[in-house]
């Protein structure tokens, strides 16, 4: 995973900043333990299958490895709170529109 750059150039992580949002989707993401509070994922609400990598957000929420690497790559944002972690990918904020 890379940083991403618009046909504008680099793109700030949180609006009304001027840094440039460099940060890949491998920066922000950490392998972890399956949650024990047996919810499940709660971007695909699936269960621990006993093989699923869970990865865990800078601002502390926990997903499918899988799951979270997809949306970070479209939204840029975390699922549950929004806060900015990355940018999305160019491709797909063309696809949103």
């Amino acid at each position: 995973f890379g940083s991403v750059e618009s046909s504008s150039g680099m793109e700030p992580c949180q609006p009304g900043l001027e840094e440039p949002c460099t940060t890949t989707v491998g920066q922000v993401l950490k392998l972890v333990e399956a949650p024990s509070d047996g919810q499940g994922c709660p971007i695909c609400f699936g269960q621990e299958d006993g093989t699923t990598a869970w990865k865990e957000t800078v601002c502390g929420h926990i997903f499918h490895g899988r799951c979270v690497e997809r949306w970070l790559e479209m939204k840029g944002s975390c699922p549950m709170c929004r806060r900015q972690l990355s940018a999305p990918h160019a491709d797909a904020k063309q696809d949103a529109r």
